[in-house]
């Protein structure tokens, strides 16, 4: 009865701490910071997630505190292309880091409740154009005119400066009005990496 007992408890106690934890297969988080992280001098993955979070989070408290001139100061629902991202690092780090935090940010934008009360993101009208082709025939490419007054390009920067020893990141991120050129937000990043 005892030895009964002892595995009734065994299996019992084994069903409540959950399955085993398996191999990671070298998985991280996005937000860690690995060993060929720290040993390389580009910019940090995690840093380059921060960053892109911060510059939603930042939008979004501007857009409610309604600080970006232009955006909150009128009623019209704005519309933000994600536009260029400039990439000055002498081809040293690639362009698909930085378009992942541009995507990174209009994904957060698009999540918040607060910034889809004020901004409708579109796709690149190239893009668009292009799967209109794809999708309805090489002729019929559909396009939805936006007001210029109210439409914004979500662009990006990235420089590398420096030498041997001593890297210097810097990029930001800003909207800029279609029709004035004006920029109403702007947000920045800075890293060395030694």
């Amino acid at each position: 009865m005892r030895f009964a007992l002892a595995l009734l408890t065994a299996v019992l106690l084994g069903a409540c701490a959950g399955p085993p934890v398996g191999n990671s297969a070298g998985r991280v988080d996005s937000s860690t910071v690995t060993p060929a992280d720290a040993n390389s001098d580009h910019v940090l993955n995690a840093s380059l997630v921060e960053f892109a979070d911060r510059c939603a989070e930042d939008l979004v408290m501007a857009l409610a505190q309604r600080t970006v001139y232009g955006v909150t100061d009128n009623d019209q629902l704005i519309t933000v292309f994600i536009g260029d991202i400039d990439n000055k690092t002498r081809g040293t780090v690639s362009s698909n880091d930085f378009e992942m935090v541009a995507l990174r940010i209009r994904a957060a934008l698009i999540r918040s409740s607060l910034a889809r009360q004020k901004i409708s993101f579109r796709e690149k009208r190239s893009r668009t154009d292009d799967l209109s082709a794809r999708e309805r025939g090489a002729d019929a490419v559909a396009r939805e005119m936006t007001e210029p007054r109210f439409t914004y390009f979500l662009n990006g920067s990235m420089f590398r400066t420096g030498a041997a020893g001593s890297i210097h990141y810097y990029m930001e991120f800003q909207l800029t009005n279609e029709l004035t050129g004006e920029i109403p937000w702007i947000q920045t990043f800075d890293e060395n990496r030694n």
